[in-house]
Protein backbone atom coordinates (compact mmCIF):
# COMPACT_ATOMS: atom_id res chain seq x y z
CA UNK A 1 0.00 0.00 0.00
CA UNK A 2 2.72 2.47 1.01
CA UNK A 3 4.55 1.69 -2.22
CA UNK A 4 1.49 2.77 -4.27
CA UNK A 5 1.14 5.97 -2.25
CA UNK A 6 4.80 6.88 -2.83
CA UNK A 7 4.49 6.20 -6.57
CA UNK A 8 1.39 8.39 -6.76
CA UNK A 9 3.12 11.16 -4.78
CA UNK A 10 6.09 11.05 -7.16
CA UNK A 11 3.84 11.20 -10.22
CA UNK A 12 1.81 14.10 -8.85
CA UNK A 13 4.96 16.02 -7.98
CA UNK A 14 6.53 15.37 -11.38
CA UNK A 15 9.37 13.43 -9.79
CA UNK A 16 10.84 9.98 -10.03
CA UNK A 17 13.41 7.98 -8.07
CA UNK A 18 16.93 8.57 -9.38
CA UNK A 19 20.02 6.53 -8.56
CA UNK A 20 23.46 8.16 -8.59
CA UNK A 21 26.92 7.19 -7.35
CA UNK A 22 28.80 3.93 -7.64
CA UNK A 23 29.47 0.66 -5.85
CA UNK A 24 32.28 0.76 -3.28
CA UNK A 25 32.59 -3.07 -3.33
CA UNK A 26 32.25 -3.40 0.43
CA UNK A 27 29.72 -6.28 0.36
CA UNK A 28 27.38 -4.67 2.90
CA UNK A 29 24.42 -4.89 0.52
CA UNK A 30 24.99 -8.66 0.30
CA UNK A 31 24.47 -8.98 4.05
CA UNK A 32 21.15 -7.12 4.31
CA UNK A 33 19.09 -8.32 1.37
CA UNK A 34 15.29 -8.19 1.16
CA UNK A 35 13.63 -10.46 -1.37
CA UNK A 36 10.27 -10.29 -3.15
CA UNK A 37 7.90 -12.90 -4.49
CA UNK A 38 5.19 -11.73 -6.89
CA UNK A 39 5.71 -8.05 -5.93
CA UNK A 40 5.46 -8.78 -2.19
CA UNK A 41 8.33 -8.64 0.28
CA UNK A 42 9.10 -11.91 2.05
CA UNK A 43 7.96 -11.87 5.68
CA UNK A 44 8.02 -15.53 6.76
CA UNK A 45 9.90 -18.77 6.21
CA UNK A 46 6.83 -20.06 4.38
CA UNK A 47 7.12 -17.08 1.99
CA UNK A 48 10.78 -17.97 1.47
CA UNK A 49 9.92 -21.62 0.71
CA UNK A 50 7.40 -20.48 -1.93
CA UNK A 51 10.04 -18.16 -3.39
CA UNK A 52 12.55 -21.03 -3.56
CA UNK A 53 10.02 -23.11 -5.49
CA UNK A 54 9.62 -20.33 -8.03
CA UNK A 55 13.22 -19.04 -8.02
CA UNK A 56 15.66 -21.91 -7.29
CA UNK A 57 18.57 -19.42 -7.52
CA UNK A 58 17.40 -17.96 -4.20
CA UNK A 59 19.07 -20.98 -2.54
CA UNK A 60 22.23 -18.88 -2.33
CA UNK A 61 20.52 -16.69 0.28
CA UNK A 62 20.14 -17.53 3.96
CA UNK A 63 17.80 -15.88 6.44
CA UNK A 64 19.72 -13.78 8.96
CA UNK A 65 16.86 -12.00 10.75
CA UNK A 66 14.19 -9.35 10.32
CA UNK A 67 14.22 -5.61 9.88
CA UNK A 68 12.14 -3.08 11.85
CA UNK A 69 9.20 -3.56 9.42
CA UNK A 70 9.14 -7.33 9.93
CA UNK A 71 10.62 -8.16 6.53
CA UNK A 72 12.99 -11.11 6.33
CA UNK A 73 16.62 -10.12 5.96
CA UNK A 74 18.99 -12.36 4.00
CA UNK A 75 22.70 -12.75 3.47
CA UNK A 76 24.33 -14.16 0.35
CA UNK A 77 26.42 -17.30 0.76
CA UNK A 78 28.54 -16.33 -2.28
CA UNK A 79 30.13 -13.35 -0.51
CA UNK A 80 33.89 -13.69 0.06
CA UNK A 81 35.85 -12.49 3.10
CA UNK A 82 37.00 -9.50 1.04
CA UNK A 83 33.40 -8.44 0.38
CA UNK A 84 33.33 -9.49 -3.27
CA UNK A 85 31.03 -11.96 -4.98
CA UNK A 86 32.61 -15.35 -5.67
CA UNK A 87 30.14 -16.04 -8.50
CA UNK A 88 29.76 -12.54 -9.98
CA UNK A 89 29.09 -13.66 -13.57
CA UNK A 90 26.19 -15.89 -12.48
CA UNK A 91 24.61 -13.69 -9.81
CA UNK A 92 20.80 -13.53 -9.80
CA UNK A 93 18.89 -10.49 -11.04
CA UNK A 94 18.17 -9.30 -7.49
CA UNK A 95 21.94 -8.78 -7.14
CA UNK A 96 22.51 -7.49 -10.67
CA UNK A 97 19.79 -4.84 -10.29
CA UNK A 98 20.77 -3.59 -6.82
CA UNK A 99 20.09 -0.91 -5.87
CA UNK A 100 16.85 -0.41 -7.71
CA UNK A 101 15.00 2.93 -7.83
CA UNK A 102 11.91 0.89 -6.85
CA UNK A 103 13.45 0.71 -3.36
CA UNK A 104 12.60 4.39 -2.93
CA UNK A 105 8.91 3.69 -3.47
CA UNK A 106 9.03 0.78 -1.04
CA UNK A 107 10.44 3.06 1.66
CA UNK A 108 13.75 1.19 1.79
CA UNK A 109 16.97 2.97 2.58
CA UNK A 110 20.40 2.28 1.25
CA UNK A 111 22.93 0.90 3.70
CA UNK A 112 24.86 3.60 5.53
CA UNK A 113 28.16 4.21 3.78
CA UNK A 114 26.90 2.91 0.44
CA UNK A 115 28.42 4.69 -2.56
CA UNK A 116 25.02 4.96 -4.22
CA UNK A 117 22.46 7.71 -3.53
CA UNK A 118 18.73 7.38 -4.11
CA UNK A 119 16.46 10.42 -4.16
CA UNK A 120 13.36 11.88 -5.76
CA UNK A 121 14.33 14.19 -8.59
CA UNK A 122 12.50 16.10 -11.28
CA UNK A 123 11.45 13.80 -14.09
CA UNK A 124 13.66 15.07 -16.92
CA UNK A 125 11.80 13.17 -19.65
CA UNK A 126 8.51 14.62 -18.49
CA UNK A 127 9.95 18.14 -18.32
CA UNK A 128 11.54 17.78 -21.76
CA UNK A 129 8.25 16.56 -23.26
CA UNK A 130 6.36 19.47 -21.71
CA UNK A 131 8.93 21.97 -22.99
CA UNK A 132 8.86 20.51 -26.49
CA UNK A 133 5.04 20.74 -26.57
CA UNK A 134 5.26 24.38 -25.42
CA UNK A 135 7.78 25.19 -28.12
CA UNK A 136 5.64 23.47 -30.74
CA UNK A 137 2.81 25.82 -29.76
CA UNK A 138 5.17 28.80 -29.94
CA UNK A 139 5.27 29.32 -26.17
CA UNK A 140 8.82 28.17 -25.36
CA UNK A 141 11.51 30.41 -23.85
CA UNK A 142 13.32 30.83 -27.18
CA UNK A 143 10.15 32.14 -28.86
CA UNK A 144 9.37 34.37 -25.87
CA UNK A 145 12.90 35.84 -25.98
CA UNK A 146 12.51 36.61 -29.72
CA UNK A 147 9.14 38.31 -29.11
CA UNK A 148 10.64 40.39 -26.31
CA UNK A 149 13.59 41.40 -28.53
CA UNK A 150 11.16 42.51 -31.28
CA UNK A 151 9.23 44.67 -28.79
CA UNK A 152 12.42 46.56 -27.85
Amino acid sequence: MMERVRRLWLRLCGRRPVLTGECLRCGQCCRGIHLKLDARWLRSEADFQRALAKYPRYRIFEITGRDARGLLRFSCTRLSESGLCTDYENRPSVCRNYPSPAMFCAGARLIEGCGFRLKASRDFERLLGREMRRRARGKGPVVEEREEARRR
